[in-house]
């Protein structure tokens, strides 16, 4: 790889965890994260917050070698421009001294941040690219004609668009999104995830993500399971921040008993790591999908998954590293349940944490990122 010469960025993130909603976008902070290890990296993130009194309030924060300048901001304006407005406000604030130093915009998920970076691309000239994760572009039919609109004209002038998947990619093209993409995964502390080879107790499968049951099947999971049990001496462990009462009163309904089900609410990534770690398998029963971070975790921890064939899932689960199964499949789910638990001792921890440390550590990361801004700057 040539050299790099390290790069001013100025990151512009839709999603970014904030005081409004501490967990949303994690995962674009870990890019900023990784990138700050070869370049140096600021963060704009607007958030709105109806229950403020006055138009914007910015904090700014140091955190792992990344500026983070967020800023709250009433919902006012027509049409988004009280988003704009509220960017101006940094801009004027807190950038304009240094705007004219950044080598280029990275944006994180395109709409809304996009149009900020087309708004300087305009006015100063700065080029961007986009890194995208948003599911949305796998059904365009549900997309607004607003939201097409802008997403294609702000499209059109980035200079590299960054899926988390290849089959992100190919969905965004179908979307009319026609510039050349790359494809950088998320990326995993494989510092923090790693195998611990004496598990603790039972053999436990481990579930975690949103619990939002439409997208992620958690009940699908739960009633699976309730059909193996008998068959399989593990358990079943939830771990989201979603609605949790529904899936205690489903687990109660299907019999399933309490020391072999629990479920709890959201964790910080310290503690999912851990949980991971003395679990023995990720299900992932999801109905759709990019490329969730949850996945090379649970290798980076040392265990196999099993996962439906949505998104760019496939893009990384062999034999090797878990079951592929059928999207709303609930046999294929309890086959392989039993599968992994009778063929546990055949996936190898250490391979599954070197696999996530080649494709998806933060060394691999900001490398795949750097490449990418030494071919535009």
């Amino acid at each position: 790889m040539e050299k790099h010469i390290p790069k001013n960025i100025l990151f512009l993130a839709s999603w970014y965890p904030s005081k409004t909603h501490n967990t949303l976008g994690n995962f674009c902070q870990r890019h900023a994260q990784a990138i700050a290890t070869e370049n140096q990296v600021t963060v704009v993130y607007l958030a709105k917050d109806i229950t403020m009194n006055e138009p914007f309030r910015i904090e700014v924060y140091e955190i792992k070698g990344v500026k983070e300048i967020i800023c709250y901001y009433q919902k006012k304006g027509i049409a988004g421009s009280g988003y704009i407005k509220a960017f101006n406000y940094v801009v004027k604030t807190e950038l304009l001294d240094q705007i004219h130093t950044f080598d280029l915009v990275h944006v994180n998920v395109l709409y809304r941040a996009g149009l900020l970076a087309l708004q300087l691309k305009k006015s100063i000239n700065l080029p961007f690219i986009i890194t995208e994760h948003w599911t949305g572009y796998h059904n365009s039919k549900k997309v607004k004609y607003v939201q097409k609109f802008f997403s294609k004209k702000v499209a059109k002038e980035a200079s590299r668009l960054v899926p988390v998947s290849a089959h992100l990619g190919d969905a965004m093209h179908k979307f009319g999104l026609k510039t050349p993409y790359t494809v950088v995964p998320n990326v995993v502390d494989t510092d923090l995830f790693k195998p611990r080879l004496k598990k603790d107790g039972i053999f436990t499968f481990i579930h975690v993500s949103s619990l939002v049951d439409d997208h992620k099947n958690v009940s699908g999971i739960i009633t699976a399971f309730s059909h193996v049990m008998d068959d399989v001496p593990a358990n079943l462990k939830i771990i989201g921040d979603g609605e949790i009462s529904t899936y205690l009163k489903l687990a109660q309904k299907l019999k399933i008993p309490e020391e072999r089900f629990s479920i709890e609410g959201e964790q910080t990534l310290e503690q999912v790591a851990d949980k991971m770690a003395s679990s023995h398998c990720l299900i992932l029963f999801s109905n759709y999908e990019n490329q969730p971070c949850v996945i090379p975790e649970a290798h980076a921890a040392g265990i196999p998954i099993i996962a439906t064939d949505v998104g760019g899932i496939s893009e990384h689960l062999t034999p090797a590293h878990g079951v592929l199964i059928t999207k709303g499949n609930s046999f294929e789910l309890e086959e392989a349940m039993k599968f992994v638990f009778s063929n546990h001792s055949s996936y190898d921890p250490n391979w599954l944490h070197n696999y996530v440390n080649e494709h998806f550590s933060v060394k691999a990361i900001a490398q795949y990122y750097s490449k990418i801004y030494n071919e535009i700057t």
